[in-house]
């Protein structure tokens, strides 16, 4: 997921998001308060807390909270059982067959292999356009069906009775069981979206049916979000946690204050200046984060639509630079899309990244970048028109905007602005 939907128009990658910054307010022992209440900033107002249509992180926070799908991911990241209390892969691992618990909706009504069903191919119809919906293009005609060239029902999803969810994939996918635990694949109830349909269920808590180990009570947009324990949430008895108050701010400044201030507990965003403070102050934890930060090319228009200028742009820029003056919290260059950790095939002596190759192509290669872009027909930049980056919200991500800027300017003379 991105840090909501990354906006922008150009596209390389990066930074591989190996480590992530967070502010906790911490005791000397892990001694339980009183109130089982935690404050948390969850980052800018939500746009959709439909889990089949949401993309970004702060949507994510509040989902984790109120959804659970077939799996759940434990504390080394590895799936373990969550709605679906155990599985059967057959047919050379292309069919998995899903067991589910006795579990509930969080207005008490049952949840089965139905909703599953319902759901994922939900996600994937054309009507809901999903920006996500590729997450099921696993599934056996899923992306057949997502583009109208194949009916709901030729889909890989059939729920064999109320406990039994029987899932057919194009292939055998080694992370699938992984994937079960993303948001897109959440279950949503049925005759509650329909019943208050664009969004309207998600946005009043008397509506917004869930299944995970929270439920929600109160949204005051652009402010927070409060969730309370779901006491239908089939492993109730292990939440701890009375309530969670998701803060809605987007200013890191203004975040920082109302950590310092005890107005709340948690972050995930901080100024990256007060990084190397924060840090000294032993109140910064870093852990590791899956993920690559990059920026998406319009490949439609000139002069972004030759490959050749986009190796270029790629090519232009020094992220070992980014990562140490920059963000500064352990992420590593991004010198390949898919980042390291993503598991390769069963049996293979690594992960994904290890199997694949570290690197395609030489980070901060001026050189070759203006042998490139001189192909294309703009030696020294001569020529070449001006181009907008749009970024995100938050200081951290301006500050790596205008590094690219200046080295785009400084490697390869072309001019570019920047767009909040």
């Amino acid at each position: 997921m991105n840090k909501r939907t990354i906006g922008i128009i150009l596209m390389t990658a990066l930074v591989v998001a190996m480590a992530v910054p967070g502010l906790t307010a911490t005791t000397a022992a892990p001694v339980l308060a009183k109130e089982q209440i935690v404050r948390f900033n969850s980052g800018a107002e939500p746009q959709y807390l439909d889990p089949n249509k949401s993309t970004g992180v702060p949507e994510g926070h509040v989902q984790m909270a109120l959804f659970e799908g077939l799996t759940r991911l434990d504390a080394k990241e590895q799936p373990v059982p969550g709605i679906a209390s155990k599985w059967v892969f057959s047919n050379g691992g292309k069919t998995i067959t899903f067991t589910l618990r006795p579990a509930k909706w969080s207005d008490g009504s049952a949840l089965t292999a139905y909703d599953f069903e319902y759901t994922w191919k939900r996600a994937l119809s054309p009507e809901l356009a999903s920006e996500y919906a590729y997450q099921l293009f696993y599934l056996k005609n899923g992306a057949a069906y997502n583009s109208g060239k194949a009916k709901a029902e030729d889909v890989g999803v059939k729920a064999v009775n109320a406990i039994t969810l029987k899932v057919d994939l194009e292939a055998p996918c080694s992370y699938f069981l992984s994937l079960c635990a993303f948001h897109t694949l959440y279950p949503v109830k049925k005759a509650i979206v329909e019943k208050y349909p664009n969004d309207k269920w998600t946005l009043d808590p008397k509506t917004m049916v869930t299944n995970g180990p929270f439920k929600m009570t109160a949204w005051k947009h652009n402010s927070y979000i409060d969730v309370v324990k779901n006491p239908y949430y089939w492993d109730a008895v292990h939440v701890k946690l009375e309530k969670i108050r998701f803060t809605l701010v987007e200013n890191e400044s203004t975040i920082l204050t109302m950590f310092d201030t005890g107005v709340i507990d948690m972050t995930d965003t901080v100024p990256v200046a007060e990084i190397d403070r924060l840090r000294k102050e032993g109140i910064l934890r870093i852990a590791p984060y899956l993920g690559t930060y990059y920026y998406m090319f319009n490949v439609t228009k000139a002069p972004l639509d030759n490959p050749k200028v986009r190796k270029a742009l790629a090519m232009a820029i020094d992220r070992n630079a980014i990562v140490t003056n920059i963000t500064k919290a352990g992420q590593l260059p991004a010198m390949a899309y898919v980042p390291g950790g993503v598991p390769d095939v069963p049996g293979a002596k690594g992960d994904f990244r290890t199997m694949g190759g570290a690197a395609y192509f030489k980070d901060n290669d001026v050189e070759t970048a203006n042998k490139l872009l001189a192909e294309a027909g703009y030696p020294d930049g001569q020529g070449f028109p001006a181009i907008e980056i749009l970024y995100n919200t938050t200081e951290a991500h301006k500050k790596i905007a205008e590094a690219i800027q200046e080295m785009w300017k400084k490697n390869l003379g072309i001019s570019v602005t920047l767009t909040n």
